[in-house]
């Protein structure tokens, strides 16, 4: 009994030798793995505080470039401004000095027309009042041609008509030598000799 009861014992000590030792490995391992978690999780932490670190040196390098990129073009805005401005204003005084000269070529071509309309109306002028005096000359010249001409065809037509009465007259004074009656003689001795040479 005593014996039985020595190896249930020996039996009960090993087993709970076992189990502490069971215990103790699973213990240990549960330590390795806690130890292997931790490691993990410290390594996580650390690599998330790097990522963290990495990501706002990123932002405050981004926000530095953003800021100098902003600077630069703000001055590149200004200096563009400055040279338009300064070019706006270039052309504003080209366009006025561009106007004055255009004003002044138009008043003195203006001034040239006038004075060439003057010149031209006064030799105009001189040339009509040169004309009507010419035109004067030629038409006393030419009534008193008429004159001399109407003068000169009433001479001719009385001198034709004193002819042709005394022809007339002869040949009446002929015809009544002849014995010719005087009766029939009256229609010549009453001819109109001036209506006959109007016709």
């Amino acid at each position: 009994m005593r014996r039985r009861e020595e190896e249930e014992n020996e039996k009960a000590r090993l087993m709970k030798e076992r189990q502490a030792k069971l215990l103790a490995m699973q213990e240990k391992t549960q330590n390795k793995q806690a130890e292997i978690d931790e490691l993990r999780a410290r390594r996580y932490a650390e690599e998330r505080e790097r990522r963290e670190r990495e990501r706002e040196r990123r932002e405050v390098a981004d926000k530095h470039s953003r800021m100098t990129e902003l600077q630069y073009a703000r001055a590149s805005q200004a200096e563009q401004k400055k040279a338009m401005m300064a070019r706006e204003a270039v052309m504003q005084q080209q366009e006025y000095e561009d106007a004055v000269t255009y004003a002044l070529q138009t008043m003195e071509r203006e001034k040239t027309e006038e004075h060439s309309k003057k010149k031209t109306s006064m030799t105009h002028k001189d040339a009509l009042l040169t004309q009507i005096s010419v035109n004067e000359g030629h038409r006393s010249r030419s009534q008193a041609t008429k004159f001399d001409e109407g003068r000169k065809l009433k001479e001719e037509f009385s001198s034709e008509r004193a002819k042709l009465e005394a022809i007339r007259d002869k040949m009446v004074h002929d015809m009544e030598k002849k014995g010719i009656n005087p009766r029939y003689l009256t229609e010549m001795k009453m001819a109109d000799i001036q209506k006959m040479q109007m016709r």
